[in-house]
């Protein structure tokens, strides 16, 4: 059976059709703000990939919260009913659920080449699995065994959560964005958007004019160490998703392994992450600095690992 699958993110839209984990067509990437919603963009889609795009049912992972019919991506500029987007693209089978849910339902189907070990602790089998990542938000969720030899997917807003501190310069940080925000949660900080924030963040509490930079900008630089706001913004956005990933992990006592996702860190590479504020601030936890040396973390570097949750996950008849 075949399934027109999607992956909604707050900047671009990724599209297959898939028999399982078979490609029945290529996968394209489509930009967001180009379309004024998501039935525009699926016919885009399947318009220019002929016979080989028909579908018997869809799943489609947004990058936001599936609580009803009704669905806000918290991103981007598009808001839909489920029900209408069904009506529209005449599928009587079709399945929403949150993107990062989503990306851990494919773990199990993950290639071993596909997630890279950054530190050198084994997997528990089956033990509870986290995984989080920052892209234009910040995604997190977990997979729990369900005791029958496989696995639950959790569906929660982890990336919303309020973001916690340790050091002074970070409680500094915080204040301001807070005055910025009102509630600075983990994604305000620890995603694309939020490492341009962290820049412009350090300007005002340095008292320097606010200089104009994008994500991109920030990494080329802090790579090259050409910049040293950009190298402290880095290094403040890897120490705070160290101390998000070493709470997931202690949260849902994550031995099965924790997976690090999203569109930036693969950018940053194995070696760079090894050595970063994020792995040095994983097992920072005091007393329990042996427990979270015994996780393993592994960055996930497979293209679409969205796409092998939506092409497997059972869809209920309507």
């Amino acid at each position: 059976m075949s399934r027109l699958i999607a992956d909604v993110g707050g900047t671009n839209i990724r599209f297959a059709v898939v028999a399982g984990s078979k490609l029945l067509t290529e996968p394209q990437t489509l930009h967001c703000a180009d379309y004024p919603g998501i039935v525009e963009a699926a016919e885009t889609y399947l318009s220019g990939n002929g016979q080989a795009a028909s579908f018997d049912e869809a799943a489609f992972a947004v990058a936001g919260a599936v609580t009803g019919d009704w669905i806000d991506i918290t991103n981007n500029h598009w808001a839909f009913s489920q029900a209408e987007v069904a009506r529209r693209l005449k599928v009587g089978r079709i399945r929403f659920l949150n993107d990062f849910t989503a990306l851990a339902m494919g773990l199990p189907h993950l290639p071993p080449e596909s997630a890279l070990a950054l530190n050198a602790a084994k997997a528990v089998k089956n033990a509870p699995i986290a995984v989080i990542g920052p892209g234009t938000g910040l995604g997190v969720s977990g997979l729990l065994p369900d005791g029958k030899g496989g696995w639950v997917a959790i569906a929660g807003e982890g990336g919303h959560a309020t973001l916690p501190v340790r050091t002074a310069r970070e409680f500094a940080v915080i204040d301001k964005a807070q005055q910025m925000f009102g509630h600075c949660s983990a994604e305000r900080l620890v995603s694309g958007p939020g490492l341009v924030t962290l820049a412009e963040i350090l300007d005002l509490i340095d008292g320097r004019a606010v200089h104009q930079r994008t994500p991109a900008d920030i990494t080329e630089k802090a790579a090259s160490g050409s910049c040293a706001i950009s190298v402290e913004a880095m290094d403040l956005f890897l120490g705070f998703l160290g101390t998000m990933v070493s709470n997931l992990a202690l949260t849902l006592g994550a031995f099965g392994g924790v997976y690090l996702a999203g569109g930036i860190l693969p950018r940053l590479g194995v070696e760079k992450l090894k050595a970063s504020p994020l792995m040095a601030r994983f097992a920072d936890k005091g007393r329990y600095r042996d427990y979270l040396e015994a996780i393993p973390v592994k960055l996930v570097v497979h293209p679409l690992p969205a796409f092998l949750g939506l092409g497997n996950l059972p869809i209920e008849d309507e």
